[in-house]
């Protein structure tokens, strides 16, 4: 029970980080963006706010699919009996070890 729970919590954190990261921030944020410029053309009110968060939410696209993996990875590779997982994430590096 305890692999199937892990298997699944795996597959769970590729598609969360996969939806959040790539879906929510980085193609929403677009679909703020061009929203606020459709709205230009329109001649309706235009918020800056609107703009300025769209282009937050595309920056931290990578960050927000990555928390949202590892969150769910590392409990998962833990059910599936690696005692030592370390994460290491640094601008170039993305280095993912775990030892049985």
């Amino acid at each position: 029970m305890k692999k199937l729970l892990g298997v699944l919590g795996i597959l769970a954190g590729i598609v969360l980080g996969v939806y959040l990261g790539l879906w929510v921030c980085f193609v929403g944020g677009g679909i703020d963006i061009i929203q606020q410029i459709a709205y230009i053309f329109n001649g309706t009110d235009v918020s800056g706010l609107a703009i300025l968060w769209g282009v937050v939410k595309m920056c931290i696209a990578s960050v927000v699919g990555w928390l949202s993996f590892i969150i769910l990875f590392v409990p998962s590779i833990m059910a599936l009996g690696f005692t030592d997982v370390k994460v290491d994430i640094n601008g170039r590096k993305n280095k993912l070890t775990a030892k049985k």
